[in-house]
């Protein structure tokens, strides 16, 4: 199983944080996949391409994103393209939203690593604790203290779309979970019956008649 242990994350039975780069769910962290017949090092990278793709920043933009090795490096170079704040900006976040979906499925899909760790996580409210007010809380900074405002979803200034969208995706990898276990124990009784059966079906031995 994924180790997560020094990722920077805290929970209390409730809800579940993380905001370091290297934790198996942050969008910063390295997962091999194929979305759309184009194959990505990570989240970041498959949203920063579409990113570039969506404000038409060109195919020189595209093509450093998909150089970029790093989730920061990513960001760094969509920065210094300075987006105005006028441009469709609406349309990007639907994109997210309708897209992201199938972006971490596949993720699930390709990435072992990706998909044990999220099917580690008990808390019922998954959270990126960063500053990004999309796919984040909103805070960047993780709670120290148990009665912490952080702990609290509707205090948080940000959407969490990512964090929404992992606890959706959880839920569907443990119905199918779920369902494959039913199937494969309806496959066992289905074993055992004939075996049943056909003890039933023994004619009874004959007496012995005498000569």
């Amino acid at each position: 199983m994924a180790n997560q242990k020094g990722y920077g994350t805290k929970k209390n039975g409730k809800v579940y944080l993380f905001n370091e780069a290297k934790h198996p769910l942050h969008p910063w962290s390295r997962h091999q996949f194929v979305w759309q017949d184009v194959s990505f090092n990570r989240l970041e990278q498959c949203l920063g391409f579409h990113k570039a793709r969506h404000f038409k920043l060109g195919k020189k933009v595209k093509q450093a994103v998909m150089e970029c090795q790093t989730g920061w490096a990513v960001v760094k170079l969509l920065k210094a393209q300075d987006i105005s704040k006028e441009a469709d900006w609406k349309g990007w976040g639907r994109w997210v939203m309708d897209n992201l979906p199938q972006i971490l499925r596949q993720m699930a899909m390709d990435s072992g690593r990706f998909r044990e760790a999220l099917m580690e996580i008990q808390e019922p409210v998954i959270g990126l604790a960063t500053l990004d007010k999309s796919l984040g809380t909103g805070m960047d900074s993780l709670p120290k203290k148990k009665k912490s405002e952080a702990w609290k979803p509707e205090t948080w200034k940000g959407r969490n779309i990512l964090g929404k969208q992992l606890a959706q995706l959880r839920s569907e990898l443990r119905a199918v979970a779920d369902s494959s276990d039913e199937d494969d124990e309806e496959e066992e009784e289905e074993e055992e019956e004939p075996k049943s059966l056909k003890r039933e079906a023994q004619p009874e031995e004959e007496e012995e008649k005498p000569e």
